[in-house]
């Protein structure tokens, strides 16, 4: 079973990692970045190196990377098509290469049955006007709900909303994130988006099997 401390720092990883896609980058976030990052190598410095993302982070302290040059690589990599590094993280995009399919229907449907509504989320505006449900920023953001969720419910609905965090990452999360990072890591190499993409792919693959090793499910490999 998973402790109560558990779930909310699972619920606190993917309120941080649907910020770094919902939010546009200011001073204050890279500051909360940089606070972070101890946590972040404790969690995952045997599977991801972080030598690319001490060299940013020094090159923002001396001043040789400026806070705009990062809001310009989240314009160019997520809202600018003619950027030549535009690359959007939609899932109907990534793995159907169309816009509001099956996928974000699928998807909008869900957040409706749990009260998750993304349009109220603290979030850079372009986003939230573009209305795709299927936005990383958005799913990273549903999990965060349900693992809220999971907090304050009774042991049969923890079961039935792991259920459901088990579909998303099966469903949606893990093969999106896969068919993402195939393409956008090297489009954004020399970026933190790309260190990004690399941290919530294993994030997610590590959560997953956290819930199939709980003994609250009745899951098997």
């Amino acid at each position: 079973m998973l402790s109560i401390i558990e779930i909310t720092a699972r619920e606190q990883l993917y309120q941080f990692f649907a910020s770094l896609f919902l939010k546009e980058p200011s001073r204050e976030w890279l500051e909360g970045l940089i606070a972070t990052t101890p946590y972040l190598k404790t969690l995952f410095a045997e599977e991801i190196s972080f030598q690319e993302w001490d060299r940013l982070i020094d090159q923002y302290l001396q001043g040789d990377l400026t806070i705009e040059k990062i809001q310009q690589d989240f314009y160019d990599l997520f809202f600018v098509p003619v950027s030549g590094r535009y690359a959007p993280c939609v899932e109907s995009i990534v793995r159907y290469n169309k816009m509001w399919g099956e996928t974000e229907i699928d998807l909008r449907e869900r957040y409706e049955q749990v009260k998750f509504i993304p349009e109220k989320l603290d979030i850079y505006l372009p986003i939230k006007q573009l209305a795709m449900s299927d936005h990383l920023g958005y799913e990273l953001a549903y999990m965060a709900h349900l693992c809220n969720m999971e907090t304050h419910s009774r042991m049969e609905l923890r079961q039935r909303i792991q259920e459901e965090e088990i579909e998303m990452l099966e469903g949606h999360l893990i093969p999106f994130i896969k068919g993402y990072a195939e393409s956008f890591i090297s489009i954004a190499t020399g970026t933190f988006y790309a260190l990004f993409v690399q941290l919530v792919q294993k994030f997610l693959e590590l959560d997953r099997q956290m819930i199939l090793n709980s003994e609250v499910n009745g899951y098997g490999e």
